[in-house]
Parts: structure tokens; C-alpha cells; sequence
């Protein structure tokens, strides 16, 4: 499909709100390229199908094709159909108007966040993920608490001692902990800096909820974040083995599948 030259430079000014903010809506594309919004969805849907964005109801989120190249950029690329059921999933099961709830910094509770201004939830969120912040702060409807500290850009997060402090004033009715792996003994992380904060995200949230697509089952990683009796319950996608499912359940843990 050929574009003029002029959709073409209209093209690269959506990509670099993209970079810029994350997310954007619709009303702000129309607003800040002075254009109809039959002209924004009809960029939205080329720039999709190119995948240099991912379209939402109310607007488009950055992908791998616009977010700066980092592990979370890439990471964020990884079984996006499967991380979007399990988004949906807690959504539409677990988080209701008037809560308040801790969000990890994986890109799993990126999509949460994304159905959570889909969905008009009011809600109260408390993350150290400045790709979770940059999304709920276009809701008028969610309070945002962010537990700030040293930025990681690899990660898009804040992960040190002042990130700790922060998360010590804060209490959730329920954390969606995004590990790297998990079996029927542990939880666990690739990354030397992220245990103790999320260890801290627990300590403060009244049930902690493992939020993982099927390539994290049953895998161990380095660094261990708590036990697996500290995990209220376990969900994650229909592309998780049988076999893998029977073993949890065979052990007393709670694991559902978001379909």
C-alpha cells in the first residue's frame, strides 16, 4: 500500500508520541496533529498492521517497533496474545471499582494496566513500572502512587533502596507479581535488583496474585523472590502443559487459566 508523503511524516510524529509517552489516545492524536479521527484510526490500523503499535479502544500503546530497544522492549514482544488473556483475565475476575492494588514492572501488568483504562475501572494503583505509569496516568479514573527510586531503562522500572522506603507506605488488597519463573517450590527472577522490591510488594499486599505466560511454568531463575505458599493464587494461559497444571494442583496450589 503506498502512502503520500504527507501521512508518511504524519506517521513518524505518532511513532514519536509513542516513544515518548507509551500511550496515546485517540483524542490526543486528533488534537496534536490537528486531524479527524477517522484519519487517526485509519493511521492507527496501517501503523498496526506494520507493527510499529498495538491499536486499544481508546487509543494505541507502543510496541517493540517504537519503544526505545531495551531487555523490556523485547521482552514485551514475547507471547503477547497469551499475556493479553491473562491481562483480560484479572481484569475482568479480580479488580473492581474502588480497590487498591500493587502492579509489578513486567510487561504482563503493562497490558493490566491497559485493560484497566479500557475497562474505566476506578481504582487506586501502586507500581515502581514507569511504562504501567505512563499508561494509567491518561485515566482520570485511577490514582497512581509511583515508588520511585533509581530509573532502570533496561527494565523500565525503579528498583533500589528509596523504591523499597516508598513501597513501605503503601498497602494493596492484592500485588500481580510477573516472575520469571515459577515451580512448585518457588518463585523467582533473571535479575539480581528486582527480588528484594518486589519481596517489599508482598510484605504490604494482602494476597499476592503470580501472573506468568506459559514459557515461565515450571521454570527456576536465579534469583529467588519468596516461597510458593506465599502465593495466594497462580494464573496464566492455555498454552501452559497439562502435565505442568497437574503438578501444581497436586501440590495445593491454586493455578487458573486465562482463556
Amino acid at each position: 500500500m503506498d502512502i503520500s508523503d504527507k501521512a508518511e511524516r504524519r506517521h513518524e510524529k505518532i511513532k514519536e508520541l509513542l516513544l515518548k509517552n507509551n500511550i496515546y489516545l485517540i483524542e490526543d492524536f486528533c488534537r496534536d496533529l490537528d486531524v479527524s479521527e477517522a484519519t487517526i484510526r485509519n493511521d492507527l490500523t496501517y501503523l498496526e498492521k506494520q507493527g510499529r503499535l498495538r491499536r486499544i479502544t481508546s487509543g494505541a500503546v507502543a510496541t517493540l517497533g517504537t519503544m526505545y530497544d531495551s531487555v523490556y522492549a523485547r521482552r514485551s514482544s514475547l507471547c503477547v496474545g497469551e499475556k493479553k488473556k491473562i491481562a483480560k483475565y484479572v481484569t475482568e475476575n479480580y479488580i473492581k471499582d474502588g480497590m487498591t492494588i500493587t502492579l509489578d514492572s513486567g510487561s504482563t501488568c503493562r497490558m493490566i494496566a491497559e485493560e484497566i483504562i479500557d475497562r474505566k475501572i476506578k481504582c487506586s494503583v501502586v507500581t515502581n513500572s514507569l511504562s504501567a505509569l505512563n499508561v494509567l496516568t491518561k485515566s482520570r479514573d485511577v490514582a497512581v502512587y509511583l515508588a520511585g527510586g533509581r530509573y532502570n531503562q533496561q527494565n523500565d522500572s525503579f528498583h533500589d533502596e528509596q523504591t523499597v522506603a516508598c513501597l513501605a507506605n503503601f498497602h494493596s488488597e492484592v500485588f500481580f507479581l510477573s516472575p520469571d519463573g515459577i515451580d512448585t517450590t518457588s518463585i523467582t527472577t533473571d535479575y539480581n535488583t528486582e527480588n528484594f522490591v518486589k519481596n517489599e510488594m508482598i510484605k504490604n499486599a494482602d494476597k499476592v496474585f503470580a501472573i506468568a505466560d506459559y514459557t515461565k511454568i515450571g521454570k527456576r531463575c536465579l534469583k529467588k523472590i519468596c516461597d510458593i505458599e506465599q502465593i495466594a493464587k497462580i494464573i496464566t494461559d492455555d498454552k501452559t502443559p497439562r502435565e505442568q497444571l497437574r503438578a501444581f494442583k497436586e501440590t495445593g496450589i491454586v493455578i487458573e487459566v486465562a482463556k
